[in-house]
């Protein structure tokens, strides 16, 4: 009869605590649920607390537009980006990386160069916002076309000292 309550006792417990890891499993599969949901959500709002400034670098060398015009082109080519000239002083340049799409224009002037926000598709733009808040990779790639032409300015400028 011992046996018989021992093992009564021993198979309740255990089934007590294979209910209870089973509720404690579901109880966190929920909160894994809700979790990143939110943190979805918080990360996205990060992405577009982005405002859209004007992006200005300085030349390394002083070039004449025409010059500056190449070194655009050149630098927008190797970065993947297209450019055409839109006039003598600016250059609307197009960047399309997987579902995202930026334009810039380029305004140039021998003592700086300015990244002008134009218009984009994917990257959480809301023109109606005031804050006009965008994707956070939108910066780096400005960013990076400026470093290029810089790079190509560079060339520029020791092509002409070598003549």
């Amino acid at each position: 009869m011992k046996k018989h309550n021992y093992l009564f006792f021993a198979t309740l417990i255990l089934s007590l605590i294979l209910t209870a890891n089973v509720f404690a499993e579901e109880e966190a599969e929920a909160k894994e649920e809700t979790k990143p949901t939110t943190e979805k959500a918080e990360k996205a709002e990060k992405e577009v607390e982005r405002i859209i400034p004007d992006i200005t670098i300085t030349p390394l060398e002083t070039l004449s537009i025409n010059k500056l015009q190449k070194a655009v082109k050149a630098g927008a080519l190797a970065r993947g980006w297209t450019a055409k000239v839109q006039s003598e002083k600016k250059i609307r340049c197009s960047l399309a990386v997987r579902k995202h799409r930026v334009v810039v224009d380029v305004l140039l002037d021998p003592e700086e160069i300015t990244f002008r926000y134009v218009t984009s598709e994917n990257l959480n733009y809301d023109p109606t916002n005031a804050k006009k808040k965008i994707h956070r990779k939108y910066e780096a790639w400005v960013n990076l076309l400026g470093k290029e032409i810089n790079k190509e300015i560079a060339k520029i400028a020791t092509e002409d000292a070598l003549k």
